[in-house]
C-alpha cells in the first residue's frame, strides 16, 4: 500500500460542527510536512510530527477543543482526535490562588481571542459583599503576564427620599514581569502573586 499524500493537522475544532459532522467544523490548521511512504505486506510504518503549542494556545472548554486530524489527501479527514488542552502551567497557579488564598469559587475556564478566562463566583466573605462574579484574563507575554480583572458589582444610587441597588461593571489591567512573581524564571512566587491580587481586589472590596 502505498500512502501518496499522508496527512496530519492540528486545528481548532467547533464541538458542536464536529457532532454535526459539519464540513467547517475546523479552522487554523497547522500541517505536518509528512513524507509519502510504501507500506508492504506484513510491515508496519510509522511517522512522527511535533507540533509545540503557542503559551496562549486556544485551551479546551465546552465549546471548543483542538484536533488532531489525520487521512490521506485532500477532503474529509480519516479519522480525528480531540485533544485536551489546559492553560499554561503559570495561568493554573493563578486561579488556583484566587480559590485557595480568596475564596472565590471558580466556575468554568474558557479561551476567547487568545486570552485564557476564569469565572468566578464572588467570595462570602464580607468585603466582597458588593462583588456578584470575576472573569479574570489571562495572557502570557514574551516580558509579563497580563490579566485583565472584570467584576459585576453592585452600586448604591442616592437620592434625596431613597437609595437602590444597581449593577455595574468595574475593570482593571495588571502586568506581572516575569523577574516579580516567577523564582528561577520557572515556578510561581505564591506571596508575589498573592500580593497583585489582594491589590487588585482591594479596588472593589467594602467596609461595610
Amino acid at each position: 500500500q502505498t500512502i501518496a499524500t499522508p496527512r496530519l493537522e492540528l486545528v481548532l475544532g467547533n464541538i458542536k460542527k464536529v457532532k454535526q459532522r459539519s464540513t467547517d467544523a475546523f479552522s487554523e490548521p497547522r500541517i505536518a510536512p509528512l513524507s509519502p511512504l510504501t507500506i508492504a505486506p506484513s510491515e508496519m510504518a510509522t511517522l512522527s510530527h511535533t507540533f509545540q503549542l503557542e503559551p496562549n494556545c486556544a485551551v479546551s472548554d465546552k465549546s471548543q477543543s483542538l484536533y488532531l486530524v489525520f487521512g490521506e489527501g485532500e477532503g474529509i479527514p480519516a479519522g480525528q482526535l480531540p485533544l485536551t488542552v489546559h492553560p499554561h502551567l503559570h495561568m493554573q497557579k493563578v486561579l488556583e490562588l484566587m480559590e485557595s488564598a480568596f475564596q472565590f469559587v471558580l466556575r468554568d475556564i474558557t479561551y476567547s481571542k487568545g486570552w485564557v478566562v476564569g469565572r468566578f463566583k464572588a467570595s462570602s466573605a464580607r468585603q466582597f459583599s458588593l462583588v456578584e462574579e470575576l472573569a479574570l484574563r489571562l495572557q502570557r507575554r514574551e516580558d509579563c503576564l497580563a490579566l485583565q480583572y472584570e467584576f459585576k458589582v453592585k452600586r448604591f444610587d442616592t437620592e434625596l427620599s431613597s437609595v437602590s441597588v444597581t449593577k455595574g461593571k468595574a475593570t482593571l489591567d495588571q502586568f506581572w514581569p516575569h523577574a516579580q512573581y516567577l523564582i528561577g524564571g520557572a515556578h510561581v512566587d505564591y506571596e508575589a502573586a498573592e500580593k497583585r491580587i489582594h491589590e487588585a481586589l482591594s479596588t472593589v472590596a467594602t467596609g461595610i
